[in-house]
């Protein structure tokens, strides 16, 4: 998927400043579009109907260490990895057989409270963490780190995308539009640097040890891939986004997380053309405006087209997949603030104004 920049027109610009949301003059976005998109002008819509991924899921497709025990959402293993899943979502993470006190920086301050135990996590689960800090970007010792190796010394990049994309498919999901919208190796070089700055940031704060581990143990065997799908490639940017994310080395998956409350079926309609990403942007700014929030807009960052599930016209049809125009923004210095204008109506989805 390309992605390009685009300027705002003259007229919009206009209408943006007589509205009463604050908004740099001229600003500058970046725009990710499939190509259906640039070569149509619109996209279809979708029937969406509920999920069920416990009606597919099969633990071995995981773990094949054995299952210790198993419920109706859910495992454990042998190895201590945790298998859980909901008709709307999976989520499979590595533990070792430890147990740790998150809470011992309070504690030593008032030894009466309880202490909070919790599981810790096998390497590579929280290796996994150390890479979606550097995708999300929310923290400053791993921000800026990009793919810079195809080769790890036991796995390529195309062998995690052909696990990742295996997976996808066993689950039922191949049909759905999910395109790789991110990936980032993990060689040793990076989960000890990252890692470092990791436990430091942790213990700093002193609320939680869970994750720190001595990255310095890690081995070829733990190096591997952090991989995002999306919808159309989109970026992750909130906790709507239906995404896929997993950490994938060597012995195979070993940290994944899928979450699709809907899924696609038939085309009920196809828009003669969508609201352009610039007319998104005004519907934007006239809802921060409208919503009375005290946030300001400092610039908008990305305008991504994807998809959301919505109420079809009439509700009685259910839900649909509409075209969605995804806005990233930044407030007072920090980005990935967002918002869903409709692609089809301009209509506000869901945002965050307060």
């Amino acid at each position: 998927m390309r992605k390009y920049t685009r300027i705002l027109s003259f007229l919009t610009v206009l209408i943006l400043l007589c509205s009463a949301a604050a908004m740099p003059a001229f600003a500058e976005y970046e725009l990710v579009v499939p190509e259906e998109y640039k070569e149509t002008g619109t996209l279809p819509v979708y029937r969406a109907v509920k999920n069920d991924f416990t009606s597919v899921m099969q633990p071995e497709w995981l773990n094949q260490s054995g299952i210790t025990e198993k419920w109706d959402t859910g495992a454990f293993f042998n190895d201590h990895a945790e298998l859980f899943c909901y008709p709307e979502s999976i989520s499979y993470s590595e533990y070792t057989d430890e147990m740790i006190e998150i809470n011992w920086a309070e504690r030593e301050e008032n030894p009466e409270i309880e202490p909070e135990m919790y599981n810790q996590h096998a390497l590579p689960s929280a290796i996994t963490r150390l890479a979606n800090a550097a995708y999300t970007g929310m923290r400053e010792y791993a921000r800026g780190v990009k793919l810079e190796h195809e080769q790890l010394t036991l796995i390529s990049l195309a062998e995690a995308r052909q696990a990742a994309e295996t997976f996808i498919a066993r689950v039922g999901m191949e049909d759905q539009g999910y395109e790789l919208a991110y990936a980032l190796d993990m060689d040793l070089e990076r989960i000890r640097t990252i890692g470092e700055e990791y436990n430091r940031f942790r213990f700093d704060e002193g609320r939680r040890n869970c994750d720190m581990l001595d990255y310095s143990t890690a081995t070829a065997e733990d190096e591997g891939y952090f991989l995002l799908y999306t919808l159309l490639g989109s970026p992750r940017i909130s906790y709507h986004d239906y995404h896929l994310e997993l950490y994938v080395t060597s012995r195979g998956i070993e940290d994944a997380y899928f979450g699709a409350e809907y899924r696609r079926e038939e085309i009920v309609d196809t828009p003669a053309e969508l609201i352009s990403p610039d007319e998104a942007a005004a519907r934007f700014y006239e809802e921060l405006a409208a919503s009375e929030s005290r946030r300001t807009a400092d610039s908008l960052d990305k305008i991504s087209l994807t998809y959301m599930p919505v109420h079809a016209k009439n509700k009685k049809d259910g839900m649909v997949f509409t075209p969605t125009w995804q806005i990233s923004y930044t407030w007072r210095g920090r980005n990935r603030h967002w918002a869903y204008i409709n692609a089809i109506d301009g209509k506000l989805i869901d945002a965050v104004f307060k």
